[in-house]
């Protein structure tokens, strides 16, 4: 859903012809980038120690499984990457619950 307001706000912005792209990053489109800012809001640093006191304490996954997962079972993510179907990123059977 998130990704849906994301683009709307980009048809928006093209109107406009704003461009959400970094000048640095040219390369990174903004799919790319919704993708990447995601990562980035779950950003945390940790070791080993501390995802496990997360889990044990709260049943918290660590961050970058957390993401990753979410990711993984995002047909849009694995279009904005181009990854193939056999990439560890693109889940095998798309879980029912996160569509």
């Amino acid at each position: 859903m998130g990704f849906l307001a994301f683009r709307h706000l980009l048809s928006v912005r093209r109107i406009w012809r704003f461009d959400l792209r970094y000048s640095t990053f040219p390369e990174v489109s903004s799919d790319q980038l919704f993708f990447l800012y995601y990562a980035l809001d779950h950003c945390e640093l940790s070791d080993a120690v501390f995802e496990s006191h997360q889990f044990e304490a709260h049943r918290r996954l660590p961050a970058a499984v957390r993401v990753n997962m979410a990711v993984r079972q995002s047909t849009r993510f694995a279009q904005a990457f181009r990854c193939p179907s056999s990439s560890p990123m693109v889940a095998g059977e798309l879980c029912q619950v996160l569509r």
